[in-house]
């Protein structure tokens, strides 16, 4: 039997298979997408008590966050250091091997020394090795950057800086999103790489 209750600040969920699943408003929590397993906040329990709200950070929207409804079954709470499930890993390799029209991170030499080069950086997410998905663009111009979507729609701006092989983002829309900066130069330095979190890079090929 299906059910929802609240007691003080926590919410109850009872989940299908009858065991009892407690969280609280504002909560921490992964939820499994496909094969990998992602950060989220617990916000409410659907009314047929099947599902639950939860919210992820998302730079492509206006207010920043994504919501999404999540069967209970594919909630679980943070387990630390482990953010993909060994299916995940085991099919990383396969899709490697996979032919791709986008340049795999790390798939050629990496070029000590340098810096950034002004100029677009497609942004592509290898949340799903076999299918990076492109999210928009970086334009990078002196110390200043401006962040597109796929329609060439300007979401943010700001400026940045480098430092020991770090781009670090000093103010705006990246900034707040905790996007980091890891940057090597690849391919005997045609392609400049920009690491913004662990599975999502900006990348600036010639």
């Amino acid at each position: 039997m299906l059910g929802v209750c609240s007691l003080a600040i926590a919410v109850c969920v009872l989940a299908p298979a009858g065991a009892q699943v407690s969280y609280q408003p504002g909560q921490a929590i992964q939820y499994r997408d496909g094969a990998e397993w992602r950060d989220a906040e617990f916000l409410r329990p659907t009314p047929s008590g099947t599902q639950a709200i939860v919210r992820e950070k998302n730079a492509f929207t206006s207010s920043g966050f994504f919501e999404r409804a999540i069967n209970l079954d594919r909630i679980r709470t943070p387990i630390a250091g482990s953010t993909e499930t060994p299916i995940a890993k085991q099919a990383a390799p396969q899709a490697s091997r996979a032919e791709s029209t986008t340049i795999q991170p790390g798939s050629a030499p990496v070029q000590a020394g340098g810096s950034p080069r002004s100029g677009d950086y497609d942004i592509y997410s290898y949340g799903r090795p076999s299918n990076p998905l492109r999210l928009g663009r970086i334009n990078l111009s002196g110390n200043n950057y401006r962040f597109f979507d796929n329609g060439d729609g300007l979401l943010g701006q700001g400026q940045y800086s480098f430092a020991a092989g770090n781009v670090i983002w000093r103010t705006g829309l990246l900034k707040s999103y905790g996007w980091g900066g890891e940057f090597k130069i690849e391919r005997g330095g045609r392609t400049h790489s920009i690491r913004l979190n662990r599975v999502t890079y900006a990348m600036n090929s010639r």
